[in-house]
């Protein structure tokens, strides 16, 4: 009975330890390899001004879009055609196709920002973006443009650079 226990009790200590470990090197991953923002892009005050706040809103949903995106690209747990418009989701009947219309397999987004954004009409947004990537052991900086339309209820991707194209 006492070894059932001792053992028991070890198994628990160990699977602490384990997962304490886990934990740590998580934080010790976040510590050392997180991007730190020094100075993010901003807006000037008039064209800040000339926003309503419906306006403000949709920039931010529209922009969300996108980044929803991209992580969608990485992560093999949602399907990024969900933020595709109509049109797009014709051309890439996957989510492998899309990803695969974007990235290489080894390569990963380390980065995602807005540089700029134009209310093309009340249902449409083009952004200016930067990306920063990891590929090949190497870190590289592309700039695309995206648009972003209203449909159904919902923001979605309609164009990302020369990358995603509606035909």
């Amino acid at each position: 009975m006492r070894l059932a226990l001792l053992a028991a009790t070890t198994l628990i200590a160990l699977s602490r330890v384990a997962l304490a470990d886990d934990a740590s090197r998580k934080t010790f991953e976040d510590r050392v390899f997180e991007p730190t923002v020094i100075k993010a892009f901003g807006i000037d005050p008039g064209r800040y001004a000339s926003l309503n706040s419906s306006s403000r809103a949709d920039v931010i949903s529209a922009r969300k879009t996108v980044e929803l995106l991209l992580k969608a690209c990485h992560r093999g747990t949602i399907d990024p055609r969900i933020y595709l418009s109509a049109a797009l989701k014709k051309t890439y009947p996957t989510g492998d196709a899309v990803k695969k219309a974007f990235f290489d397999p080894e390569t990963i987004v380390v980065l995602f920002f807005v540089t700029d954004f134009k209310l093309e009409s009340e249902e449409s947004i083009g952004f200016s973006i930067s990306l920063v990537l990891f590929s090949e052991g190497n870190i590289l900086a592309q700039d695309h443009n995206a648009t972003v339309k209203l449909e159904s209820g919902g923001w979605k991707v309609s164009s990302f650079g020369g990358l995603l194209l509606e035909h």
